[in-house]
């Protein structure tokens, strides 16, 4: 049996991508340790069905920009000791390094040289583009260009990358960097089950209800206040209107703020953290679900995997006009909506209400998910450990 060790500055089981590349590596005949971070009243160390995960305890602070890039130092640091000790017990034959940042990868390459370990830089989310979103730095500011060199070495550092869509495949590709592995963020078809009726709006008195859902983070460039903003806009003409926000984030209490202002409580719930095995339940009640993304450089190359789990249930989807989501879906296959414009977001509401008030909406997301399916992606998964 091989071992395999992943690291990641996250948390587990929560994390649903890696714990899914984590099942899909155990059940081919992998051994599967991950180093994570230790959230409050998780213990140090667990066993899970397939893989063991090993936290990090790690006060960290992610406000500025220094200090956003110092935890990541830290936890780096950490994962290397406690890498140390694992490998010790058990030699390793990968280190799968989970971004964000690319340079956390760096604490692998001393077993790259000494022992020949292969390493797989893991890409979520290129951390170029993350850093420049969360501070609102520009793509071409020579702070965001060094973390762009700085990605490259990484790259470069590891045997093999794997990312999310072939848009940021072809942008790293641009950067200089290949042996790229495309395994995209679809959902466990086994959790999101469309054959099933989860509930119906009267088990959570939303009967009559027209339900517009999002689920997420709730971050600033995550475009919550241009959803709220269009529900406001319609609330007279849509009075059966009623937004559900399921996520949290530093982002949580300035919309609850802004739904307070507008007196907009009963047309907009946050319904806070929700298990993602809680999250069928509301798709399945939803009429639209609508990702409001900013036009932030992260959003632009982006594809949430709450995209697919929308597609299973056939819903009316509405996504803001950026690179990756027109590089994955047409005109056909969803409602697109310029990014930051409440009054076009509006306008896609109004007028997927009168589809299905009409019977006139046909999904035809199939073909488009077929080819993203969680079975095709954990065989592209396995094709990177070959």
């Amino acid at each position: 049996m091989k071992n395999i060790c992943m690291i990641a500055f996250s948390h587990l089981p929560m994390d649903v991508r890696i714990k899914r590349e984590a099942e899909a590596l155990s059940d081919s005949g992998y051994s599967v340790d991950i180093i994570c971070l230790k959230g409050k009243d998780e213990q140090s160390f667990q066993d899970y069905d397939g893989f063991s995960v090993h936290r990090i305890d790690l006060t960290y602070n992610k406000i500025g920009a220094f200090s956003y890039i110092g935890s990541y130092g830290l936890f780096s640091i950490k994962s290397m000791i406690k890498l140390i000790q694992l490998n010790k017990k058990q030699k390793y034959d990968t280190i799968h390094v989970h971004n964000p940042p690319d340079f956390l990868v760096l604490t692998a390459f001393p077993f790259k040289l000494l022992n020949r370990t292969r390493v797989i830089l893991d890409i979520h989310d290129p951390f170029p583009e993350i850093f420049a979103s969360r501070f609102e730095r520009k793509m071409d500011s020579t702070f965001v260009h060094f973390l762009k060199k700085i990605q490259y070495i990484c790259c470069i550092a590891a045997d093999r990358i794997i990312t999310v869509n072939d848009t940021i495949k072809n942008d790293l590709s641009s950067r200089g960097i290949s042996n790229i592995f495309v395994v995209m963020n679809s959902p466990d078809e086994k959790l999101f089950d469309s054959s099933k009726r989860y509930t119906s709006k009267a088990e959570f008195n939303l009967e009559g209800k027209f339900i517009i859902l999002y689920e997420g983070s709730i971050m600033k460039r995550r475009g919550l206040q241009i959803l709220v903003e269009a529900v406001d806009s319609l609330k007279v003409e849509i009075p059966n209107i009623c937004c559900l926000i399921a996520g949290d984030g530093d982002y949580f209490d300035t919309i609850l703020s802004m739904i307070k202002d507008k007196s907009l409580e009963d047309y907009v719930i946050m319904l806070g953290h929700k298990p993602v095995e809680y999250m069928p339940k509301y798709v399945s009640i939803a009429d639209i679900c609508v990702i409001p993304f900013t036009d932030a450089p992260i959003n632009d190359i982006g594809t949430p995997n709450k995209l697919f789990e929308y597609m299973i249930y056939d819903k009316p989807i509405i996504v803001p006009k950026l690179r990756a989501m027109s590089d994955l879906l047409s005109e056909d296959d969803c409602f697109f909506f310029e990014p930051g414009n409440y009054k076009d977001l509006a306008s896609q509401i109004v007028k997927i209400r009168n589809l299905v008030e009409s019977s006139q909406f046909i999904p035809i997301y199939k073909p488009v998910y077929e080819k993203c399916k969680w079975d095709l992606m954990k065989l592209k998964l396995l094709e990177c450990y070959i």
